[in-house]
């Protein structure tokens, strides 16, 4: 997909048409460079008394740029609106530490015998 904006973005308008004090002449499509038909959008050929008018349009380089640049990661990140509701737990740190902290004693507490020497287990 890359391969296909690249070919529409970098188009050069030289490889279709040369021009210079006598004017300016189409170039045979057999003589384009491989893939350049792609960037092509409209080719209009209109016949009047005054002559032959050639419109040759090519692809909006500009829009092919920007989205190289997206897919690459070039721009700034979009904006988007999300909708929906956030919900959060109000946590005092600090009333949280301290029981942690009675809770650790408290069991070292009742690991202890009532005499305050350390309590025998298994193990």
């Amino acid at each position: 997909m890359l391969a296909e904006y690249a070919a529409l973005a970098f188009a050069d308008m030289g490889d279709y048409v040369s021009w210079g004090p006598l004017g300016m002449k189409v170039n045979p499509s057999d003589a384009l460079p491989e893939g350049a038909t792609k960037a092509i959008t409209e080719v209009t050929e209109t016949f009047t008394t005054g002559g032959i008018s050639v419109k040759l349009k090519l692809a909006d380089k500009k829009a092919n740029l920007d989205s190289i640049c997206r897919m690459l990661g070039y721009n700034a990140p979009e904006k988007r609106d999300i909708e929906g509701h956030i919900t959060h737990e109000h946590i005092d740190v600090r009333e949280a530490f301290f029981n942690t902290v009675d809770a650790v004693f408290a069991r070292a507490a009742e690991a202890e015998g009532t005499d305050g020497s350390p309590a025998l287990t298994d193990g």
